[in-house]
């Protein structure tokens, strides 16, 4: 038998320590659950029972693993312990497979070691049953199209991300291709050559440029009505300074600082307005072709098809928000900081995790709790206009 050093028995210790805090720290999560305050997503498959407390005492005998839980697909995640974790933080195994907490609406990676709440809602989240069934009237095929038409519903697609989830600009143009797809009108994703900009401008960004002398690249809006032939061209007084922090690019009050919406009918632009946006022309000499890495340092230029002006903005603190609606006869494009834009999305997920039922088609809610419900909104109605 070979003899623990100091230091593994150190380790060891300190591992048995955090086995007991973390498990205690689940025991609580889940306790809450079933109380009522921790809300789980919808439909999640994955509940308070699926977690076994009891074999990690005899199976973990170094203290190495606090919790299994048994998954709806047969496999089975258990909760680690590592002293090289933080020591608020855990890791989490898939049939001895590591995985990495990925975070809801940006798809960041938290790496191989989170909070165990942040575990726990990753892995309900990870077999979410609502919505994984095909619906009737979902896709692009002329059947689902008439089905439409039949229900007198549309299609709407929305899609959110991180920039900086993206490798590169090639990934970023699929993943924004496959949102507008069926609008006909393509995405089109470069990078900006942020020192060369800067250095053909030299000194445009100081405040003595900035009262008049600056380059005239300057944001701007564009936009057409329908019976419009010129689009309308508004100025900003909002220069791209691409030597500036990122985290600055947008107003600290701002959520979502700038936008493209998209009017088409057949793949044909009819009406659009592009909001905070800057000329393409201008922008050319320094945008290169080619697919080109996103890093922290990443500017990044978005143009649409059959539309004037492009949007520019830094990768490191930005969340895109894609839409597609009403049968793809509009097509959008959000741009805002991550803080800003994240209450947002908590806000929605919070209420579908209260009114799941509610907006589930599959699901049938007793004509007392609609009622009971219709009051409760009539009275806040009520309140609210005093």
């Amino acid at each position: 038998m070979t003899k623990m050093t100091e230091a593994e028995q150190q380790a060891g210790a300190e591992r048995a320590v955090r086995f007991g805090i973390h498990r205690q720290e689940l025991r609580v999560l889940l306790a809450a659950e079933r109380a009522g305050p921790g809300l789980p997503p919808y439909g999640t498959r994955v509940t308070p029972d699926d977690v076994d407390f009891e074999s990690a005492l005899t199976a973990a005998a170094d203290f190495s693993w606090f919790a299994a839980v048994r998954l709806p697909d047969g496999r089975t995640a258990r909760f680690t312990v590592s002293a090289d974790a933080p020591e608020d933080e855990v890791g989490c195994e898939i049939d001895g497979r590591v995985q990495e907490c990925i975070q809801a609406h940006t798809h960041l990676s938290r790496g191989p070691s989170a909070p165990v709440e942040a575990w726990w809602d990753w892995l309900q989240r990870s077999f979410v049953a609502l919505g994984q069934h095909d619906e009737p009237w979902a896709g692009d095929g002329i059947e689902a199209q008439l089905e439409r038409v039949e229900r007198n519903i549309v299609y709407a697609d929305t899609q959110t991300s991180a920039a900086r989830r993206f490798a590169d600009t090639g990934e970023l143009e699929v993943w924004l291709t496959g949102v507008y797809a069926p609008s006909g009108l393509l995405p089109r994703v470069r990078r900006l050559d942020a020192d060369a900009y800067a250095q053909s401008y030299g000194r445009a960004f100081t405040a003595e440029a900035r009262a008049g002398d600056g380059p005239s690249l300057m944001s701007l809006g564009v936009s057409r009505q329908r019976d419009e032939s010129e689009p309308t061209t508004v100025w900003y007084a909002s220069y791209l300074d691409t030597t500036a922090d990122p985290a600055q690019w947008f107003p600290a009050d701002a959520r979502i600082w700038q936008a493209v919406r998209i009017f088409a009918d057949g793949g044909t632009v009819e009406a659009f307005d592009n909001d905070r946006c800057f000329d393409s022309g201008e922008l050319a000499p320094y945008v290169r072709d080619g697919v080109a890495p996103i890093d922290a340092d990443a500017w990044l230029v978005v143009e649409i098809a059959g539309v004037p002006g492009a949007q520019v903005f830094p990768a490191a603190d930005v969340m895109l928000v894609a839409a597609s609606e009403r049968d793809a006869a509009e097509i959008s494009l959000e741009v805002g900081s991550i803080d800003g834009v994240l209450p947002l999305f908590a806000l929605h997920d919070g209420f579908l995790r209260r009114w799941g039922p509610i907006v589930d088609p599959d699901a049938v809610v007793p004509e007392a709790d609609l009622d009971r419900l219709e009051a409760r909104v009539m009275q806040q109605i009520a309140e609210a206009r005093g």
